[in-house]
């Protein structure tokens, strides 16, 4: 089971400042654009349990990675989402 390419929007929603959430398994997760320490625009992704929306997942469930706001850093996301897909996580 993987997440495909198609399955993540493009990184021109991002820069609307939209979250995006989906699922894959027992794994849900969220991307967003934000600001990084050096106020670069990054994309945030998190993982968390499927069975909790974000607001009701306590954050110490929370995966967090972040990601350059580039079509690469949007290709090396997804990677990082299909790793924390094969594995158990909680």
């Amino acid at each position: 089971m993987q997440i495909q390419d198609s399955e993540i929007y493009k990184l021109n929603f991002f820069t609307y400042g939209k979250p995006f959430t989906g699922s894959c398994g027992n794994l849900r997760y969220r991307i967003i654009r934000e600001q990084g320490e050096g106020g670069e625009a990054i994309l945030a992704a998190a993982v968390y349990p499927r069975a909790y929306c974000w607001e009701a997942t306590e954050d110490t469930k929370k995966i967090k990675q972040e990601f350059p706001f580039s079509e690469e850093g949007r290709e090396e996301m997804l990677r990082w989402l299909n790793e924390k897909v094969g594995e158990e996580l909680w």
